[in-house]
């Protein structure tokens, strides 16, 4: 073991006596020494994931040893709030809630739309694959005079190497035949039998189905155990015609078998023949017990549900998913972050009582790593029995390949603190005698067999599959669900589009959400997609088979190019949906395999809202179902909205509408859009983009009056005081705002992103409690000729605290004008002659806005602009920006719409003027750090509607 190997089982062992610290002082020390162990590997790890996990582990013991310092009793309560743990109590009468064996059953009344999901899904790799409704009867099975023997529609599909070696299909007695001897006393041959002669021992040999292999290895071993809760063996049990005598299947007459398997959705009908793939060589094709080589059920319940699974070209899976399927036990996948002592401790007990059935599947290794540890990489292991040995945790573990290594770390001594010398000497198999005592020997165990710690467990396998007996909860309810994801599931944190459900249960308690997603069909792009013919399994010269990567085992078990993730959140909303994943009190794990568990402990009259997350699923209509289990009555039903009314538009941020945050002075080109409320309403807007999850996006409530006093209109500017409601900062793909009381009338909406000139497709929805209309608003400048008139440059040297420029305006008919002004800031560029020393202004003015150095001392500037009929003082004011305030906004000042006509600056009217009124000068300065001369410049724009509009030059007007 190496140093940091060293140091890892020091800290793990730390972790364990801390979970049985008598005292605060007792706790908080340990917590300390935790995480210096952790911290010394750290220090010693030479791999960024050694890195990272010792990184993490030293954090949280560290923020543990402050909880332990601020906890008020020891132990503490739980840390997590009081949706954390879900565990299974130890002792009284939860754990003993269904002894007369009875599984729960859901109880709900399914939907239309549920019903037709069910049956949807029962269609499967070219099969139909029917609810179960009852056992089947015997004549199913019988082979009448004259009557042929069952055979299914069609063979089930090989890999390439699984062809290149088979001889063919055969029933079982002529599989048999071939492959086994005649008996020692020369009659004949052995035939197809349901009872083993010895206990059973289940490999697998070409076929890459370690994780159904490891499945039956576990239940099994339960089975041989004795243990009578929820049956015998929950394995066999499944298997049709069966004996109830007897307790074990029986052998089909015509060959016809029937297998009761859980999958999408629900228990089905598997039919099949007994044909079994026959190898020419001595491999095998199917699973062989190699007590009782003649043992038929095992390779035909692998049969059933290679068939629901597509065929032996088997693209992977874990056994978690695998028991779930053939017994309906729960999965749950345990993760790295558990303490080793917290997952015995919940585990042990239950394993002993036959509760619940244990594999474990390893990850990526290295072929050193496999040669030194024994172990196979990617690969499902079977736990057989688990067992204490003074302080440790002991597991009999079984690789189900037929020519699988077996574990060569050996076991721990008792003490590893005690000096080399003083630990009791190891056998060669790595044994101390306190271990050779305590569990039968070595020899006595089956080919593939080994005893191994639950701390090495923990280090050299990836993932711990548990599949927990039902028969440990009183009630269930199911509900199934559709997603169809063809179009895009939404941007990243929005659950607009996400199944939800509403879980409720009056009086609490321990509650179990098991989320399960269907299988889907070869070739649907879904979780178990593969392709044979770049995916292949092979057998190498040494006889060794190589897995393709499509059948990784342990977590990692999807198709390459696109498994998906799935997960849970849980909010505390009433039970009603939820449109963004903020506030959650449960954040499950995304995890690649078809199911997730989520164990809750839920206060009495709790509501809860679940909803299905994923991640990079593929494109296609996904089926889900949710399995409530609980020892209280407990209820599933989809989860409504809080809003009555819901409408939707889509939209765009395009190159002319793309304005950017409220600070830009392109804002008012934003999309913007018209709510009217027709009476007293609560309201939320969601913004979700589309194909754009980067842009950081923000929506906004506002009142308006427009320029006309028309409220609902567009806006050219905001203040705090017209907000109604705003989503707060900017966030990646999607914002939220939520008004629980709008008033009837008519409003505006407006809909950004962060920066100017950022692209995107939208869809603004509205939902409300009453009948809204929504609207888009036009542009500004829809319908209208811009003009760009000359820009007015306020002189940085003029020191009056009010400067005044007019222009004259002319049109050449009648037409209705709007004017924008936003203020700029230009440096007049200095240059020095070389001859003579002389200073001079070269005339050439450049922009500026972009400059750092000069961004850091500009100041906006405040500005009016006004229409006005005739020369001041005599004027009269057409028109004025901002109700004749002054205004320093980003995206400038505008004056409400006014009639102009050529004859206004006829007939010694006075004409009509352009007034920019500038309030104590923009640029305190008249100099930038580079000795160049700041000016204030406004540009201006006329958007008129019927003629252009011209501009005269601009002059300093003197009051």
């Amino acid at each position: 073991m190496s140093t940091v190997e060293q140091l890892e089982f020091q800290a793990q062992r730390a972790e364990e006596r801390l979970t049985r610290a008598l005292n605060r002082s007792q706790a908080l020390e340990t917590a300390i020494a935790v995480a210096e162990w952790y911290m010394q590997a750290l220090k010693l790890a030479e791999s960024d994931d050694k890195r990272r996990k010792f990184k993490r582990k030293c954090r949280t013991y560290l923020e543990r040893a402050e909880q332990i310092k601020l906890a008020a009793a020891w132990p503490p309560p739980a840390l997590n709030g009081s949706l954390s743990g879900g565990e299974l109590p130890l002792n009284g009468n939860a754990h003993r809630v269904q002894l007369e064996d009875t599984t729960p059953r859901s109880s709900r009344i399914l939907t239309t739309r549920e019903k037709l999901i069910l049956l949807k899904n029962s269609k499967l790799n070219g099969h139909v694959f029917p609810e179960w409704q009852s056992e089947p009867s015997p004549d199913e099975f019988m082979l009448r005079p004259g009557d042929e023997k069952f055979r299914d529609s069609a063979p089930l599909r090989l890999s390439q190497a699984q062809r290149d070696i088979l001889e063919g299909w055969k029933r079982p007695d002529d599989a048999f035949a071939s492959r086994i001897p005649p008996s020692s006393s020369g009659d004949t041959p052995l035939r197809a039998t349901m009872i083993s002669r010895g206990p059973i021992d289940l490999v697998q040999d070409v076929t890459t189905d370690c994780s159904v292999v490891a499945s039956l290895c576990a239940g099994t071993a339960r089975a041989e155990k004795g243990h009578k809760r929820a049956g015998p063996s929950i394995i066999s049990s499944v298997v049709y015609p069966y004996d109830h005598d007897r307790s074990t299947p029986a052998l089909s007459p015509n060959g016809k078998y029937v297998f009761r398997l859980n999958f999408n959705g629900c228990y089905r009908k598997v039919v099949v023949d007994d044909f079994l793939p026959v190898s020419r060589t001595s491999r095998s094709l199917y699973v062989v017990d190699r007590s009782s080589p003649n043992l038929l059920w095992p390779a035909l319940l692998e049969k059933a549900y290679l068939k629901v699974r597509g065929g032996y070209d088997f693209p992977g899976s874990n056994s978690g998913t695998d028991i779930w399927a053939m017994s309906g036990w729960i999965p749950e996948q345990i993760s790295d972050d558990t303490l080793p002592s917290q997952i015995w401790r919940r585990v042990h007990r239950f394993f002993a009582d036959g509760d619940v059935l244990v594999t474990l599947g390893t990850g990526r290794m290295t072929h050193l790593e496999e040669k030194e540890l024994g172990l196979v990489e990617e690969h499902d292991y079977a736990v057989l029995d688990m067992k204490e040995v003074g302080d440790r945790c002991i597991l009999l573990v079984k690789n189900p390949w037929s020519e699988g290594t077996v574990w060569k770390g050996g076991l721990p001594s008792l003490d590893t603190s005690q000096p080399e010398a003083e630990v009791d000497a190891l056998d060669r198999d790595g044994w101390t005698s306190d271990l050779a005592n305590a569990l039968p020997p070595q020899e006595n165990l089956m080919a593939g067999t080994f005893w191994i710690d639950f701390c090495s467990v923990m280090q050299h396998f990836e993932s711990i599959y548990l599949n927990w007996n039902p028969c440990l909860f009183r009630y269930r309810q199911d509900i199934h669900m559709s997603w169809d994801l063809s179009s895009g599931s939404g941007p990243p944190n929005s659950f607009s589009n996400s199944p939800q459900a509403l879980v409720s249960c009056i009086k609490g308690g321990i509650v179990w959400l098991l989320l399960s997603r269907h299988f889907t069909s070869r070739g649907s792009g879904a979780i178990e997609d593969s392709d044979p013919s770049t995916e292949e399994d092979s057998i190498s010269p040494d006889g060794r088979y190589k897995r393709s990567h499509a059948s990784r085992t342990p977590s990692s078990t999807l198709s390459p190019s696109s498994p998906g993730f799935i997960s849970l959140y849980v909010f505390d909303r009433d039970g009603h949906r939820v449109l963004l994943s903020d506030g959650a009190l449960y954040r499950g794990p995304y995890v690649d395999s078809p199911q997730t568990l989520a164990r809750l402990d839920v206060p009495p009259n709790a509501r809860y809202t679940v909803i299905v997350s994923e991640q990079s699923l593929p494109p296609i209509q996904h089926a889900f179902t949710l399995s409530a289990f609980a020892y209280e009555s407990i209820s599933v039903e989809l989860a409504p909205s809080r809003y009555a009314y819901r409408s939707s538009l889509d939209s765009a941020w395009t190159v002319s509408t793309a304005g950017g945050n409220a600070s830009s002075p392109a804002y008012p080109q934003n999309p913007q859009f018209r709510l009217e409320a027709e009476g007293r309403t609560s309201v939320s807007l969601l913004l979700e983009t589309r194909n754009a999850p980067d842009l950081s996006v923000h929506v906004k409530l506002v009142w308006s009056g427009g320029e006309n006093g028309a409220a609902g209109s567009r806006v050219a500017s905001v203040t705090s005081r017209d907000i109604l409601a705003e989503s707060g900062d900017y966030r990646r793909g999607c914002a939220l705002t939520e008004l629980p009381t709008l008033d009837p009338g008519a409003y505006t909406i407006i809909c950004s992103t962060f920066d100017a000139g950022q692209l995107g497709a939208f869809t603004l929805t509205v939902a409300s409690s009453a009948p809204c209309k929504l609207t888009p608003l036009a542009a500004e400048c829809a319908g209208r000729l811009t003009c760009n008139l000359p820009r007015a440059v306020f002189p940085a040297h003029h020191a009056a605290i009010i400067t005044r420029l007019m222009a004259p305006l002319f049109v050449s008919r009648m037409t209705r004008v709007r004017l924008v002004a936003r203020s700029n800031h230009l440096t007049r560029k200095l240059h020095v002659d070389a001859d003579d020393g002389d200073v001079y202004a070269a005339g050439k003015i450049t922009e500026s806005a972009t400059s750092r150095r000069l961004q850091q001392q500009q100041q906006r500037t405040n500005i009016k602009m006004s229409v006005e009929l005739g020369r001041r003082p005599n004027s009269r004011v057409l028109s004025v920006s901002g109700g004749g305030n002054f205004s320093d906004a980003p995206m400038g000042v505008r004056t409400p719409d006014v009639d102009l006509a050529p004859d206004m600056n006829r007939h010694g009217g006075g004409g009509v003027w352009l007034v920019l009124e500038r309030l104590s000068g923009g640029v305190v300065s008249g100099y930038n750090d580079d000795d160049n001369e700041v000016d204030d410049v406004v540009n201006v724009e006329a958007l008129a509607d019927g003629g252009t509009v011209e501009c005269g030059e601009w002059s300093l007007l003197e009051e």
